[in-house]
Parts: C-alpha cells; sequence; structure tokens
C-alpha cells in the first residue's frame, strides 16, 4: 500500500491521488523532481525527470533519470504487446537500475554529485519567507521549504498545533488531562499538587525524617 505522506530531506510531500505524484502543499513541486534536484542538480530547460521503473512511488536517486521531454512522452506511450516484450521491457529497466545505483555509489558518481551541488549552491540567492508562526519576514536560501523564522517558532506552533500532546491521569484525583510529552507535569493541576506535596511530608514526619517549612513574611 503506498503512503499517503513521504518526508524528504525535512520537507513533507502529500500523494496526489488524480496524478499519483508526491507534490509539497506549500510550493507544489513535485517529490521525483525534488530529489533530483536535491541530488544531482538543477533540470535543464526542456528535460524531464523519468522514474525508470515508472513507478511513481519509488523516488530513489537511483530510480531517476533524465530524458527530454520527446523521448519522455515515447517512453511513456511504449506498447507491451505480449508478456514477451514486457518481460524484456522490464528486465531492461533494472538492468539499468541497478547501472545506474552503481554509478551514483562510484567515485565518478559521487563526484559528479559533489560538484553539481556546488554549482547549485553557489548560484543560489537569498529569497524573502513570511514566519508562519509570527507573521516576520526573513530571508533564507531556497533549499528546503521554509514556513519558521527560527526554530523557536517551529516548536511554539509545534506547541499551538499540540503536536507532541499527550493524555495523563492525575494520581491524587484520577482526572484526565492533556500536557506535552516532554513535560514533567504529573499533577492535573497545582491543588492536586499541593496535595501530594503535604502527603509527601505527612509520610516524612511519620518516619521522622525533617521537613523544610516555609515562613510566610
Amino acid at each position: 500500500m503506498t503512503d499517503k505522506y513521504v518526508e524528504y530531506n525535512g520537507v513533507l510531500f502529500c500523494l496526489d491521488e488524480r496524478t499519483g505524484y508526491y507534490l509539497n502543499g506549500t510550493t507544489s513541486e513535485r517529490l521525483h523532481r525534488y530529489v533530483w534536484e536535491h541530488e544531482a542538480g538543477p533540470i535543464p530547460l526542456g528535460f524531464h525527470v523519468h522514474h525508470i521503473d515508472r513507478d511513481k512511488a519509488n523516488n530513489s536517486i537511483d530510480n531517476l533519470c533524465l530524458v527530454n521531454e520527446t523521448g519522455h512522452k515515447r517512453l511513456h506511450a511504449m506498447l507491451e504487446p505480449d508478456e514477451g516484450t514486457k518481460a524484456k521491457r522490464l528486465a531492461a529497466i533494472e538492468k539499468a537500475r541497478v547501472a545506474a545505483s552503481e554509478w551514483h555509489k562510484s567515485e565518478e558518481g559521487r563526484a559528479w554529485h559533489s560538484q553539481q551541488a556546488k554549482e547549485t549552491y553557489k548560484n543560489l540567492k537569498p529569497e524573502t519567507f513570511t514566519c508562519l508562526n509570527c507573521g516576520k519576514q526573513f530571508e533564507a536560501l531556497p533549499l528546503g521549504t521554509h514556513v519558521y523564522c527560527s526554530n523557536a517558532c517551529r516548536s511554539a506552533a509545534r506547541r499551538k498545533r499540540g503536536d507532541d500532546n499527550e493524555t495523563r491521569t492525575c494520581p491524587i484525583c484520577g482526572q484526565e488531562f492533556t500536557v506535552n510529552k516532554y513535560s514533567e507535569t504529573r499533577f492535573c493541576s497545582r491543588k492536586c499538587m499541593g496535595i501530594n506535596r503535604s502527603m509527601v511530608n505527612i509520610r516524612k514526619r511519620e518516619q521522622g525524617i525533617p521537613v523544610r517549612t516555609v515562613k510566610n513574611k
């Protein structure tokens, strides 16, 4: 079963049921094109990124290749008159996929990717984005998706949405309450926290353990 959401390089992509491609909800960029540009560099004008095995859910760089527009249309228009032809085509695809995978892992492939990344980064210019949490405008290089101006705003947005919330049960009154899962909070209210402190102090006195008291000024 194909996953509804896929995260790549910190960017979230959602499956478009109509086209079968994964799209970024902010930029509408397709995942396979994003992967190619991130791994291999800019896509030349007039070229398409093709899925070698024709599986739109398989967006590994090893399964992608550049073809011009005419060649891409020809690939997708190929007829499969019988099972023999289909089997030969699939075998050729697998052979090409294995060869592409080996090349990308080779010293030559890594050097090519490194050079492409350097060239791409060198030509990048900062763009202006608006933080979805505080509304402040900020500049950043157009790498990935920029929706927050800082990690503080990213965390604040998560807290507002309750992404990290969980339900706990208060050990004093038994009431359920919602709290951030990273919080050490054990009680539903300050009242229950005070009751627990009093109970702890009573047990300490019974055991002869000194209890620190705070005098009101």
